[in-house]
């Protein structure tokens, strides 16, 4: 008399003779990446030192490392250079072309973030991570504001702004994607840092930077983030921003402040005033939000 296999060995045999196109439908997964030029990958690594958007971003990296232990995980780059807290949020002008995103971002129906938020909604049971960068805009370009006093004037107000708008972004973010996608956001390496090597001036606006990050911006930024249980990736301090100015190192610049040597090493700022990082920079965030998103998964499971 034959033996019936038990029930569970009968599932198992079927789960393997499915399609493994139809396995890999069922598992897919999804990564949201959404924000500024951080998150295009922009850098200056084009033909004749172009800037461009790249496949070498920190969300590229993030997404190679995320696939490893989630072999169905997708991902959808939402990021639009040029954003700020106030364009992601109401929509003020198209994004790069090349940026290939699939909003018109002319208007608050069209924006960045209305379209995000309702795609995650839409996917929410298969959305497992979700990464922002934005913020930095609202003051980049306050070291062309003019003298000392009017570039600190621009920060202060550009901070204002930032304060102001973060909140609503997580606050959207989190009601979109309910409670369990991981959710990070980050600040931003010190990039302002690199004016020390220009000009006795640029020395004084890269001190000055440092409380800016460290007591007023960074500080926020987590708050907001925080209070929607939203992650937090504090590159300002990993890339090694608040090394004391007086340790030093021989570099190509000459004998400079580590913290300045670190600007140089991972971003462009130092050879073209250019506030965005190199490839390995890039992949240093990665890695960074890497830990921070383990951290949270670690902290979840108890």
């Amino acid at each position: 008399m034959r033996k019936r296999l038990p029930a569970a060995a009968l599932l198992a045999i079927a789960a393997f003779l499915v399609p493994a196109s139809a396995q890999a439908k069922a598992k897919t997964t999804y990564y949201v990446s959404l924000g500024d030029s951080y998150a295009t990958g922009y850098q200056r690594n084009g033909p004749n030192n172009a800037g461009q958007n790249t496949n070498q971003g920190y969300t590229d990296y993030l997404y190679a490392k995320l696939k490893q232990s989630h072999p169905g995980l997708k991902l959808l780059k939402l990021g639009c250079g040029g954003a700020t807290t106030t364009s992601i949020i109401n929509g003020e002008k198209p994004c790069d072309p090349t940026a290939s995103v699939p909003y018109a971002n002319t208007s608050r129906a069209t924006s960045q973030l209305t379209y995000a938020a309702k795609w995650i909604k839409a996917h929410r049971a298969r959305v497992h991570y979700v990464t922002i960068s934005i913020g930095g805009n609202d003051f980049s370009n306050c070291p062309n504001a003019g003298d000392f006093n009017a570039i600190l004037a621009c920060t202060a107000n550009g901070i204002e702004t930032m304060k102001k708008n973060l909140p609503v972004i997580a606050k959207t973010l989190r009601r979109a994607a309910g409670k369990d996608p991981v959710i990070v956001g980050n600040t931003y390496p010190d990039v302002v840092l690199g004016e020390w090597i220009y000009s006795d001036d640029g020395k004084n606006l890269a001190r000055a930077s440092i409380p800016v990050f460290r007591d007023q911006l960074n500080p926020a930024m987590k708050s907001a983030y925080a209070k929607q249980k939203i992650g937090f990736v504090d590159a300002t301090k990993n890339f090694g921003a608040y090394i004391p100015l007086e340790q030093t190192t021989f570099t190509p610049y000459g004998d400079i402040p580590i913290a300045v040597a670190n600007i140089c090493r991972y971003g462009w700022y130092c050879e073209f005033r250019d506030i965005h990082l190199k490839s390995g920079g890039y992949s240093k965030l990665a890695t960074l939000y890497r830990a921070e998103i383990r951290r949270i998964e670690k902290k979840r499971k108890g």
